[in-house]
């Protein structure tokens, strides 16, 4: 199915502000990154988001195991891994083994196959949840999609009240992809003129495909992960995006797409390509080759990827952006690598466990009751904070401190849940320190100040849920910090605005 990881991430967008989440990294999902996913969870988390993908039967039932889902969502049916199915209805059978004990699943009454599917089953006793552009019927029915320059206007009914969201994209898979996750929200009791807000601020996320810098000042946008005409419609979106170019071509293989007729597959690819404005194609693979007759725009065919290897002439590629879309069993990495800018790169390598043993070495010399706080700003000084961090975290290090508030805010939606400190408190800051659960250093008057300002304006509960601030007194460097004369009406101020 097409969306997981998208919607995901935007799950986590919309609700990590009071869940305490924890979700699969990237594109974690087969039969390796389900467990690594899940091994990350903790007592501390509230909610877990874990995305599977399967490629062939017998894979589900050992994901559906690891999971345990209580909540279901089953996104767009795409044919990506179709090969590894008899039918679609094998594959729709396969997928639906992970919901088979959730207490609620959302699903699109769109998808036909699907509703038919689960007319036929009579066993099932879950809860189901419907959205649809056709069904008034559905639980939340859509009732009209606007699409402006760069935004899209959703608007719908649920519960009998017509509602609208509006979100900062327009390309179909978006707009379907943020039904998902309005849906979601909505069962969940989210109010939804917060549901509305969030959604107006839901950012992209770099998914599988790159976008590099080319030879002969070329774009080269690699989705070479698999070879679908839904994941080709998505790529071809982004291909167009490359303003700066005018040409466009597409580097396409095979289309795998199981026991679909080919002669009608490869016209679909044809019509999309065309529709699309794509000047160029070349085709690798025997398949897609016989039917070179059904494309209009320039093109050239190649039965394998050797072949375009030692055959094309690469010093032709000038000024274009240049979309690479194949199965992975044709190896579009070789292509990538010759039509990529060389670069010059040093690389440095952190060794995780000796930072492990660093740390262990001097938690040895202290006292059981002295903490240790990790500085971990500017990238952790470039080795890399959420893998730094996550390490640190799991080996129960006490505390964390990082420079400014938007460092901590990207570990806290990385997942990390421990302490963290924040040195530089600008006047802009204090919002996200709240909302993140972050602990300032208070400096001088002006950031307490602005730390009780900004409480008072978000009607922060402090007493549910205590602000813990570190205060920090200058030594001698005279650089920050409260001065000695200072520390009476210091420990009044603190007294009095409890």
């Amino acid at each position: 199915s097409n969306g997981k990881t998208i919607i995901k991430e935007w799950l986590f967008q919309l609700m990590h502000v009071e869940q305490n989440m924890v979700r699969s990294p990237r594109s974690y999902n087969s039969q390796i990154g389900v467990p690594l996913s899940v091994f990350q969870m903790n007592e501390h988390h509230d909610l877990a988001i874990f995305e599977a993908g399967i490629s062939q039967p017998g894979e589900m039932k050992t994901l559906k195991e690891i999971i345990e889902p209580t909540i279901g969502i089953l996104t767009h049916m795409g044919t990506a891994h179709d090969e590894g199915f008899h039918s679609q209805e094998e594959k729709i059978k396969e997928k639906l083994l992970l919901f088979s004990d959730v207490e609620v699943l959302i699903v699109n009454e769109d998808a036909i196959k699907l509703s038919q599917f689960w007319n036929k089953q009579s066993a099932t006793s879950q809860k189901i949840i419907t959205w649809s552009t056709h069904h008034a019927a559905a639980n939340l029915f859509i009732s009209k999609i606007e699409k402006k320059t760069h935004t899209t206007f959703i608007n719908g009914v649920y519960l009998e009240q017509s509602i609208q969201i509006r979100i900062p994209f327009t390309d179909d898979a978006s707009v379907e992809n943020a039904i998902y996750c309005w849906l979601l929200l909505l069962y969940l009791g989210y109010n939804q003129q917060e549901i509305a807000q969030r959604m107006e601020r839901l950012h992209a996320i770099t998914m599988r495909l790159e976008i590099n810098e080319g030879i002969n000042r070329c774009t080269i946008i690699n989705d070479s992960y698999n070879s679908d005409i839904q994941s080709l419609s998505i790529a071809l979106d982004v291909l167009n995006q490359q303003n700066q170019h005018v040409k466009k071509t597409v580097i396409l293989s095979d289309i795998l797409q199981g026991d679909k007729d080919k002669n009608q597959l490869y016209q679909s690819v044809a019509e999309l390509l065309k529709k699309k404005n794509i000047h160029a194609l070349i085709g690798i693979g025997e398949e897609i080759s016989q039917y070179a007759h059904l494309f209009e725009a320039q093109h050239s065919f190649y039965h394998s990827t050797d072949d375009f290897l030692r055959q094309h002439s690469f010093h032709g590629f000038s000024d274009e952006a240049i979309l690479l879309k194949g199965a992975r069993t044709f190896t579009f990495e070789k292509i990538n690598q010759r039509l990529q800018q060389k670069d010059h790169e040093t690389v440095m390598e952190i060794d995780l466990s000796a930072l492990i043993h660093n740390y262990n070495f001097y938690k040895k010399q202290l006292r059981k009751e002295v903490k240790i706080m990790a500085m971990v700003k500017a990238f952790s000084y470039g080795s890399g904070s959420y893998e730094v961090c996550n390490t640190l975290q799991f080996h129960h290090a006490d505390y964390l401190a990082v420079a400014y508030a938007d460092e901590g805010v990207t570990l806290r939606e990385s997942g990390i849940t421990l302490p963290i400190m924040v040195m530089n408190t600008e006047k802009h800051s204090f919002e996200s320190i709240l909302n993140y659960q972050l602990e300032p250093e208070i400096y001088n008057f002006r950031s307490l100040d602005l730390l009780i300002a900004t409480c008072d304006r978000l009607l922060y509960n402090e007493a549910s849920n205590p602000v813990k601030i570190h205060i920090k007194f200058d030594t001698g460097m005279k650089r920050l910090g409260f001065l000695s004369h200072e520390i009476p009406q210091l420990i009044h101020r603190i007294r009095s605005d409890k």
